[in-house]
């Protein structure tokens, strides 16, 4: 559990902060900190998995269950499809379609989108991406479609909705 994920961090420290040389203030580095939060996050996922096993179907949450979601395959369609009007997530989705691969965060903003735009059910837009993601990690994207929607204790709450626009503009300012 938790001290398997500890004890995993401090050794990949340990291993990082040798290969950079002995220097431990050399640990402040951006890329190891990004490594070493998504090697947390991973591990978080494996962890709550194992411990719920039915994190996939059962709700975690019941904050979101007053959420009047729309059952519509239209608005999924055009989610999928690149059809959404909004260009950053037509591309993105354009990319998962024709690579298999998305950066995270683009992946947090094509979920947010579905679910906080849209209003479609989380365990669509989880399923589809399970099928077209090369790199597919079940526990990852479980925990990752709930954070975003809602659906853990620790995630960003229902209410908050990303501006696309804004969000278009800090991936790329041209």
């Amino acid at each position: 559990g938790i001290r398997y994920i500890l004890h995993t961090m401090l050794t990949v420290r340990a291993h990082a902060t040798r290969q950079i040389g002995g220097q431990d203030e050399a640990w402040q580095v951006g890329p190891i900190d990004a490594f070493m939060c998504k090697l947390g996050y991973r591990e978080y996922s494996r962890f709550l998995s194992y411990m719920f096993p039915l994190t996939h179907e059962r709700k975690c949450l019941h904050s979101i269950d007053r959420c009047p979601w729309r059952y519509d395959g239209v608005l999924f369609q055009s989610w999928w499809k690149g059809q959404t009007g909004y260009p950053l997530i037509d591309a993105a989705m354009e990319q998962l379609r024709s690579e298999g691969w998305l950066h995270n965060n683009l992946r947090v903003l094509v979920t947010s989108f579905l679910v906080k735009n849209l209003l479609v059910p989380w365990q669509w837009g989880m399923h589809y991406l399970w099928a077209m993601l090369v790199d597919a990690d079940l526990e990852a994207l479980i925990l990752g479609w709930r954070y975003v929607c809602g659906g853990l204790k620790d995630g960003h709450k229902f209410a908050t909705v990303l501006d696309m626009a804004n969000e278009s503009r800090l991936i790329d300012p041209n």
